[in-house]
């Protein structure tokens, strides 16, 4: 994958909200989860240690805070990085700046705060490098803003 510059997505979170919630999964579901869940963690560690390019995506399809791979839990796959292996800052910039990589040519102009680009920013009540899980609970983002847009919690000067 290095040497050909693809870029690793591992929607780890997907896994890992299965795996919470064995009941809401058919059997045949959790055997072959059961026998991957592993293996794909040491596929990404090993991916990560050899310098693959990794991305962050979740495959999320639900949608309520009680369902399993559900809408607005996607800010715990930089955690679930965190967890094998990647530093904080790695995490998000592979939930970032990553991201618009496996877009090639069409990728928006997205994932940097500079000049020329979308300007989707979110603030948080505390300092992800510090806790990583900050970025997993929705209540903790502070303000939102799309293409420069604010879009939650921001008052107007």
């Amino acid at each position: 994958m290095r040497e050909t510059d693809a870029i690793l997505v591992p929607t780890r979170t997907i896994i890992e909200d299965m795996l919470s919630f064995r009941d809401a999964a058919p059997p045949y579901a959790m055997a072959k989860l059961d026998a991957i869940a592993d293996l794909h963690a040491q596929a990404v560690t090993r991916a990560y240690e050899h310098g693959v390019t990794i991305a962050m995506g979740t495959d999320i399809a639900l949608t309520g805070p009680d369902l399993p791979n559900a809408w607005g839990q996607n800010g715990s796959e930089p955690g679930y990085l965190v967890k094998l292996g990647m530093s904080p800052l790695e995490a998000i910039e592979a939930a970032t700046a990553s991201g618009p990589l496996t877009l090639g040519p069409q990728a928006p102009r997205s994932g940097r705060l500079a000049e020329g680009y979308d300007a989707d920013v979110i603030t948080l009540d505390a300092d992800p490098l510090a806790d990583i899980g900050v970025l997993a609970n929705p209540d903790r983002i502070t303000a939102v803003w799309a293409r420069g847009r604010p879009v939650k919690g921001v008052v107007a000067a």
